[in-house]
């Protein structure tokens, strides 16, 4: 059973959140866990640099030694 507690800024319908990003995640308590997320517009950011570093991780994964040093 997963139980939901939402703490601060509240939509009244989720059609409005028009995007939601997941921030980040974390336990504070035995089978409690936190999340961080962002709707609208910051979702959107996020989303758009979370595929930039995709981008740059997957590039450099291609590179070798000195060359990856110096990226």
């Amino acid at each position: 059973t997963i139980y939901v507690y939402v703490s601060g800024t509240h939509i009244s319908n989720t059609r409005d959140a028009k995007a939601f990003a997941l921030i980040s995640e974390e336990g504070i308590a035995k089978g409690v866990r936190r999340i961080t997320a962002v709707t609208a517009g910051c979702a959107s950011q996020a989303m758009e640099l979370a595929s930039s570093i995709d981008c740059d991780i997957s590039e450099a994964s291609q590179l070798e030694g000195a060359i990856l040093e110096k990226v």
